[in-house]
């Protein structure tokens, strides 16, 4: 954790680090581990954000957070590429129990499609948003995007 910024001084929110001891029994485990930290600080919404997506950006979560405030009685905005919700997602509070509720390596996508929770999906026609560093050919891929933007630029 040593590469993380110290906390600065000062009025605004201060960043919080969540360590999950037993992240590597699934992603479950992380988001409980996240959402009790979030809950601590009184939070009505999380933003769960896989680490391992490099072309996640800063415009992106904003746009998440901006279609939940315009829309306050969403349970959930994410995004999406061909109409399934995916992370980056914003959840509400109402999601909160059922995120308690998940086991071994599932994370949220699951809940999307429950009946029970209205969302909204953003759609992210670029795919290279949702690639996750998961295996050394998504490594590979995740490689020559990155050398493909920065020739671009």
């Amino acid at each position: 954790m040593r590469w993380l910024p110290p906390k600065q001084d000062g009025p605004g929110p201060q960043p919080e680090i969540a360590v999950c001891p037993e992240a590597h029994l699934g992603m479950s485990y992380s988001l409980r581990r996240g959402l009790s930290a979030a809950r601590a600080g009184g939070a009505g919404a999380v933003l769960v954000v896989l680490g391992d997506q490099p072309f996640v950006d800063a415009p992106l979560l904003t746009r998440l957070i901006e279609r939940y405030r315009l829309a306050p009685g969403l349970d959930y905005v994410a995004c999406g590429n061909g109409g399934a919700a995916m992370p980056p997602a914003l959840m509400a509070h109402t999601m909160f129990a059922a995120m308690d509720k998940l086991e071994g390596d599932k994370g949220a996508r699951g809940l999307f499609a429950d009946p029970h929770y209205k969302g909204d999906i953003i759609e992210v026609p670029d795919r290279a948003v949702f690639l996750d560093a998961d295996t050394e050919e998504d490594m590979r891929e995740i490689r020559l995007h990155w050398v493909q933007l920065h020739e671009q630029a």
